[in-house]
């Protein structure tokens, strides 16, 4: 996804719908938004979430919070690793 208001910015985002959901039924939606220098990732297969959505009928989306790639604008000595 590349992001208008965040000036162009490619993020990625994760979308879980279980089963219930893909037949159009409306479910309740879960933004889970790590911190920084997190990934998508950290939160969905660390905790099992996909798994915990689909007991409890949830939409998760999770995007990546993170800024990546080389012209992320960082402070000296470079202490982020994004």
């Amino acid at each position: 996804h590349t992001s208008a208001a965040l000036g162009g910015c490619t993020m990625r985002v994760t979308v879980f719908i279980p089963r219930e959901g893909l037949s159009g039924k409306k479910l309740p939606v879960v933004y889970w938004l790590s911190g920084l220098t997190c990934t998508d990732e950290n939160f969905t297969q660390k905790s099992g979430a996909f798994r915990t959505a689909a007991e409890l009928g949830l939409i998760l989306v999770m995007p990546d919070t993170s800024p990546r790639g080389e012209g992320v604008p960082d402070e000296d000595p470079k202490t982020y690793d994004f």
